[in-house]
This record gives C-alpha cells, structure tokens and sequence, in this order.
C-alpha cells in the first residue's frame, strides 16, 4: 500500500489513461477524485473501480477543467474531505487534427482551453491547496506528449499545447520547489 492515506486528484479519468492511474493509486491505498468533463462518465468510471478494489477510494466529479472556478472548488472540497492533498495529476487533454492553413478559431480555441488553460489552472489550484495545506513532498504532474517535441503533421495546435505544458512544468518547478512541490511533464 505505497499510497496508504495520500489523497489524489486525476483529471480527464473516466476512461483511457486517466482511469489505468486512478485505478493504480486507488489499489496502492489512496483516495482518488476522478475527474471526468462528462460527470455521468466519472460516476459510472468511479462505481466500476470501487466495485473492483473493493472499497469506496474513488470520488467521481464532472468538471470541465477550463473552468478555473470549478477546479478550485473541487480541489478545495477533495482535500477537506481527505484532510489533505498530496498529488495533482493534470491529465485531462484533447486532440484535434487538422491543417493549419484552414484550422477554425473555434476549435483552436478550445483545443487551448483544455490543454493549456485547464493545465495551467489545475495546477495552480492544487499547489495553492498543497501551500495552504503545508504538504511535504506534494506532487504535480503534467500530461505534455512527444507533439510537445516533436512536429506531426495536421497537430500544430495541439502539439503547440503540448509544448507550451512540457514548458510550464519546467517553470512550476522553478516556482513551486520552495514549497517542497515537485512538478514534472511526461512527454
């Protein structure tokens, strides 16, 4: 039980990779907030995982995590309920392909939103909880990717996102080290 009592936060986890880590902390002992843009997803994801590790460990909330407001209520709540906040694990993210020359405002927009902006705010809204909290050894933990280093064709906004969050966790770091906050991008 190398989590016994942590308290975690995973965003975009009702299913894929958010899910496999919430999974994995849940069955090491922890308790896990789910976050999921579809709250109907997040509690169906949370009753399943539940179920099979045979304990309620897992807090379902539907959160779009552009809503910076919204994140920072849910954070709040979490860590009250668990008395603490140990790892944030921003994972939420969406992928849309298309070329550049004809790529809409709208979907660049939101492609942004999510990526970058939603990172950006989840973050801050658990090292502000993790500060508050006092937390030894508080983790966050940045979902980049290899378009963040690497040029793919039709992904120059998404890829743009994923290097402007491999770039942010280089700076949280700088920032946030101070308050015994590690910060890390997996690319």
């Amino acid at each position: 039980m190398q989590f016994k009592d942590y308290a975690v936060v995973v965003t975009g986890a009702g299913i894929g990779i958010g899910y496999a880590i919430c999974q994995s902390f849940a069955e090491q002992g922890a308790s896990v907030a789910l976050i999921d843009i579809d709250g109907e997803v997040a509690k169906k994801s949370a009753q399943k995982l539940n179920q099979a590790i045979g304990r309620e460990c897992i807090t379902p909330f539907g959160i779009d995590v552009a809503d910076p407001i919204a994140m920072r209520e849910m954070v709040t709540e979490f860590a009250a309920k668990c008395g603490r906040l140990d790892v944030m694990i921003a994972n939420a993210g969406i992928t849309n392909y298309g070329e550049f020359l004809t790529y809409t405002p709208e979907v660049f927009d939101r492609v942004v939103a999510i990526n970058l902006r939603g990172t950006f705010f989840t973050a801050q809204a658990a090292a502000n909880e993790m500060i508050a909290r006092k937390t030894e050894n508080g983790r966050i933990i940045l979902m980049s990717s290899v378009t963040g280093v690497q040029a793919l064709k039709n992904l120059a906004a998404y890829g743009m996102t994923k290097a402007g969050i491999k770039h942010l966790a280089s700076v949280l770091a700088i920032e946030l080290g101070e308050y015994h906050i590690t910060v890390n991008a997996i690319c």
